[in-house]
């Protein structure tokens, strides 16, 4: 039940009646955590079952540790982590087919309990918050359930925060109609990306990706920043409608993206890309790692930040594509971060001033950067990653137009201007249009009621999974 389908929002209409107008005060958040595990019970028992396990066994150590000192701590925090971490590493990386001798962008990840890789970084970043005392343990084994199996965010994220989600748990649930109204708006333009975007530009990317060594070089490097661009629509898309949800429910939860293309730099970028695990890596990973290499002129830099980038390609699977994804970019913002701190210019100065046109190439480097490294985030395995850079050197000038559709690289086409003019619209947020649309909320309204038209006329239809869920 994903949120492209009709029995999800069914399913979310007849949640929101009962929450809002049946349920008394002090039952909505036993009542909420129902509905999480109701939710999750569709995706499987074995799923269910590990999701349990999960918060029973965070949700007592994290109290055992909170009362401790000293040694047991660490024990009881080691514990709760290994068994996290265990259970993701067993189920990610023994699967047949997923294992650093298969070379693939592997569907049997599928296999994998849905949402494992993002509530078990949750629980995980809890402990830790608990471990350094950001934060006391929570005894109320209700909220802390409801935290840890928050139905909107539990499949593909955002990355739940202790400090963020939990805390706002701890207020009663009330309904707003000015969040109520923010979290439609987002839900719709949600479905707009996943629909519209996305799912149109999967299409071709997937006839392409598929069989590489068939297409010239121009149509693969079409096909690479068609993917980028896929990628983006299709997991922003279900970012918004997680946050779009969770305001209905009065919850207010950060951005996943902020216009991750028009980054200037390869550190921007991951200041704008799934935004929730990127700072969990900064908090949990990168700042312990540079407290360990601090004392290193050489590698207080270099080490933690290879070691952080290859631990989120190992976060996305154990292929080998995946890991140098994850050191492409290590490599990008080593070597931006070591020629910036011998450049005379601070980054500040370098990236947002200078004028447009220098504005603009580095948007343009960062991009090209970006969808190098998505070669091998797509490819299905080694062998084809090399396929496609093979003839991209080559650079051959015919173009693939579509299989049965020749209409298909138009609509693909479409489908960019519309992101693009998304990311335009937002970056902005006291633009022109933005101020004249609050203005006027009748144009609001048929802004929207066109994005409905153009949902129909243009969507692809056909229920296709999000791609973050196989990660």
């Amino acid at each position: 039940m994903f949120f492209n389908t009709i029995d999800f929002y069914i399913f979310i209409t007849a949640v929101l009646l009962i929450i809002h107008l049946v349920t008394p005060q002090r039952f909505k958040l036993p009542l909420f955590l129902i509905i999480n595990l109701v939710f999750y019970s569709f995706f499987g028992l074995k799923s269910f079952v590990i999701l349990i396990l999960l918060i029973i066994t965070n949700y007592v150590f994290s109290l055992l540790i909170y009362r401790s000192t000293s040694s047991p701590r660490r024990i009881y925090a080691g514990f709760a982590v290994g068994l996290s971490v265990g259970i993701l590493a067993f189920y990610k990386y023994s699967i047949p087919g997923l294992s650093f001798v298969t070379q693939g962008f592997s569907r049997q990840s599928l296999i994998v309990p849905v949402g494992l890789s993002f509530y078990t970084l949750s629980m995980l970043g809890y402990v830790a918050d608990v471990y350094v005392m950001r934060i006391p343990a929570e005894r109320n084994f209700i909220r802390f359930a409801a935290f840890s199996s928050f139905f909107p965010t539990i499949i593909m994220g955002p990355i739940g925060r202790s400090t963020i989600l939990l805390e706002q748990l701890k207020q009663p649930l009330v309904f707003s109609r000015k969040l109520f109204l923010a979290g439609l708006k987002l839900v719709l333009l949600g479905l707009f990306q996943k629909l519209v975007i996305a799912d149109r530009l999967g299409i071709y990317v997937d006839a392409v990706f598929s069989k590489p060594g068939n297409f010239s070089g121009l149509t693969l490097c079409i096909a690479t920043v068609f993917f980028g661009f896929q990628l983006y629509g299709d997991f922003c898309s279900y970012s918004n409608i997680a946050i779009g949800i969770a305001k209905m429910f009065g919850i207010e939860l950060p951005a996943n993206f902020r216009q991750p293309y028009l980054s200037r730099s390869p550190i921007e970028f991951w200041r704008r890309w799934h935004i929730s695990l990127s700072t969990w890596l900064m908090d949990y990973v990168f700042t312990p790692l540079q407290l360990i290499f601090r004392n290193s002129s050489v590698l207080k830099l270099f080490a933690p930040l290879m070691l952080t980038f290859l631990i989120s390609g190992l976060w996305h699977g154990s292929t080998i594509n995946f890991i140098i994804w994850g050191v492409l970019h290590g490599c990008y913002i080593f070597l931006y971060s070591f020629f910036r701190s011998r450049s005379k210019k601070h980054v500040v100065n370098y990236e947002y001033t200078g004028g447009r046109f220098r504005s603009v190439f580095s948007i343009v480097v960062t991009f090209l950067l970006v969808n190098f490294a998505w070669v091998f985030f797509r490819a299905a395995t080694w062998a084809d990653a090399l396929t496609i850079l093979r003839a991209i050197s080559h650079m051959e000038l015919s173009v693939f137009i579509g299989m049965d559709d020749s209409s298909i690289l138009g609509y693909c086409s479409l489908a960019i201007l519309f992101s693009i003019g998304i990311d335009l619209y937002q970056y902005k947020p006291n633009n022109r249009l933005v101020l004249l649309l609050q203005k006027y909320p009748p144009l609001q309204i048929g802004v929207y009621a066109f994005m409905i038209i153009l949902i129909l006329l243009l969507g692809a239809l056909d229920g296709s999974q999000f791609i973050y869920v196989q990660f």
